[in-house]
């Protein structure tokens, strides 16, 4: 991305915390309808844990509403640091099997981002 766009301008992390996200549990339950419902921390993190997919899900959706709403990518609206030119990201996996996502975010003048992995 150095070499195409120039150095980055934000290098930025952040980790959703699937255990204690209603929708991480909820894409984890095999209830059809999306009500709310607090578990206590052991049931929420043995229903995450046994359904792996719920986590991948979570994370992607996670991913993509940052890309769209914090980045302004595919908006009308500039993201919460300015224009997004191009975004790259890392994921790494931490000790339980969840991932976490690192992103590096450059500015030009032109609206719009390419994404570049």
């Amino acid at each position: 991305m150095i070499s195409y766009r120039g150095a980055p301008s934000w290098f930025i992390t952040f980790a959703p915390a699937d255990v204690k996200h209603l929708l991480c549990l909820y894409f984890a339950d095999n209830k059809e309808t999306f009500s709310p419902e607090l578990r206590c921390p052991k049931e929420a993190r043995r229903l995450i844990a046994n359904n792996s997919v719920a986590g991948a899900r979570f994370f992607h959706t996670m991913v993509q509403l940052f890309i769209k709403y914090v980045l302004g990518v595919g908006t009308n609206h500039r993201g919460i640091y300015g224009d997004t030119s191009a975004y790259y990201g890392t994921v790494e996996q931490q000790g339980r099997c969840e991932v976490l996502p690192h992103e590096t975010e450059g500015k030009c003048p032109r609206k719009g981002g390419e994404c570049l992995v």
